[in-house]
């Protein structure tokens, strides 16, 4: 995704959002209602257009990046751990160090592995998840809740424990299951 100056631009992980003054080679600098200048990487961030964030849930598990395509597997991405597993969101928790997403892609990544998760849940009998986001009422929130909403109505989700994740999570429960499997 291309940023230019006077793009309006929201955080990914996080509740700012404001409009593009300058364009680095590796940062993207943004001016908040609050008259704050933000610099950020474009992959932590999603233009908005028309009010709405530009980005695609994907169903494959193929992203195409620039002009080189890039083979993802998303079963590897997703690991199901413990009682009530656990699954961090954050580009970093998801990705080697030498993989590297732009901003549109990274979110569609990000909710493309929610999909994964939850299909192995599913596979599993595994009723509770727990989906770590970030603080707030960022993108990567909004974006997954509206997932679950479209695609997955059998699906009931809140905030997590406030005290283990702060505002920072959602905690999912997959009905339907019938009874839960020993795990």
């Amino acid at each position: 995704m291309e940023f230019k100056q006077g793009d309006q631009v929201k955080v990914i992980d996080d509740q700012l959002d404001g409009l593009v003054t300058k364009v680095e080679a590796n940062w993207i600098c943004f001016e908040c209602e609050d008259g704050f200048e933000y610099r950020y990487r474009p992959d932590q961030l999603i233009k908005i257009e028309n009010g709405k964030a530009e980005y695609t849930i994907l169903t494959k598990s193929i992203l195409q990046e620039d002009e080189r395509r890039t083979e993802i597997n998303y079963s590897q991405k997703v690991k199901l751990q413990g009682k009530v597993p656990v699954i961090d969101l954050h580009m970093e928790s998801l990705l080697d160090e030498d993989e590297q997403l732009r901003s549109a892609n990274a979110l569609a990544f990000q909710l493309s592995c929610v999909q994964e998760a939850l299909r192995k849940a599913s596979v599993a009998r595994i009723r509770r998840l727990v989906f770590v986001h970030g603080r707030g009422s960022g993108i990567l929130k909004s974006a997954l809740r509206q997932l679950l909403d479209e695609e997955f109505p059998h699906i009931e989700y809140f905030d997590a424990n406030y005290q283990k994740f702060g505002q920072g999570a959602t905690e999912i429960i997959i009905h339907g299951l019938g009874k839960a499997g020993k795990h």
